[in-house]
């Protein structure tokens, strides 16, 4: 019998470094346990099913949380996603905040410098092109995508969970939930 492994721990402290970190509430918590844990069981559970895995976050913020009561600082869900054992082949992160691409970007540079990541800034709405034009194409083989949605409000339009959930013959998009969008 094959021997049953701890729980990881998906609410990741760290060191606050200086850079934009979001306020969150003690909801985030449960958040980013549900993100780390999908994201880790797609990431390996798809690694010899598929030859592309692409990892798209558009509502990324700067990658670190501050959790208001504590005030401790946590990874976000791109961060929790890029410290994963069993990596993506690529990231993608959207964010309308131009101070929260650029936090993520260093963050990013810092702790995965040779992940294949891709940053979008602007609307997700209004940048749903470009961030699809990321994912690469099947030339690349079958290709993957686990796509984490966590607006900051309702702004999602339901034409970007559409577009960005359409399904081709090598490409299959899977929401966070593990079902096909």
């Amino acid at each position: 019998m094959a021997k049953k492994r701890p729980p990881r721990n998906y609410l990741i402290e760290v060191e606050d470094d200086g850079l934009l970190a979001y306020d969150v509430g003690r909801w985030a918590e449960d958040r980013y346990r549900r993100v780390g844990m999908y994201a880790e069981m797609f990431a390996t559970g798809m690694k010899r099913l598929w030859d592309f895995r692409v990892y798209l976050d558009l509502f990324s913020g700067p990658g670190h949380s501050r959790m208001r009561e504590t005030g401790r600082s946590v990874l976000g869900s791109p961060m929790i996603a890029l410290s994963l054992p069993d990596r993506f082949d690529r990231y993608i992160f959207a964010d309308e905040s131009r101070l929260a691409m650029e936090a993520l970007r260093i963050r990013v540079a810092r702790a995965a410098p040779d992940a294949d990541a891709r940053f979008v800034p602007g609307n997700a709405n209004k940048r749903v092109t470009s961030i699809l034009e990321s994912i690469p194409g099947t030339d690349q083989g079958s290709v993957l995508s686990f796509c984490f949605l966590d607006p900051y409000k309702l702004n999602i339009h339901f034409e970007t969970v559409r577009r960005t959930s359409r399904s081709s013959p090598s490409t299959r998009r899977v929401c966070s939930s593990g079902r096909k969008c």
